[in-house]
């Protein structure tokens, strides 16, 4: 449980965020997380929030989305991915092609990265082979 302070922080001005990708098979909940994490952060100049879509059907985010947030005392640019298949699989899709290329240049671009997993599934073959 995190103190009260640090719920709701605003984007420190002239403070470069921290590169985080959020990765993870599909449905493990990235989205999720990346809103969690956002929603706490007040915004300056930023008319639209951005938020990224959850839905229960997997594949439902395909694009990266960025968004700032300030956890813990860090300013963190956090880059919400699509979900990562086995190789299997996204050798015979286009679109999980190009997804999969996606993810591999949220983590080139990132100073950390978050691996998310199904807490009731645990580690699953897949989150092996990512």
């Amino acid at each position: 449980h995190l103190p009260e302070r640090n719920w709701y922080k605003e984007v420190p001005e002239g403070v470069t965020p921290i590169p985080l990708a959020i990765v993870g098979r599909p449905n493990v909940g990235k989205s999720t997380l990346f809103n969690r994490l956002i929603s706490g952060t007040r915004k300056k100049k930023a008319p639209v929030d951005r938020r990224a879509i959850v839905s229960s059907q997997a594949g439902t985010t395909r694009d990266r989305k960025d968004g700032v947030a300030v956890f813990g005392g860090l300013t963190l640019r956090l880059i919400d991915t699509g979900g990562l298949e086995a190789t299997s699989e996204t050798d015979k899709s286009m679109l999980l092609s190009s997804m999969r290329e996606q993810v591999f240049r949220a983590i080139a671009e990132a100073e950390a990265v978050l691996f998310v997993i199904d807490a009731r599934e645990g580690v699953t073959p897949v989150d092996m082979e990512i």
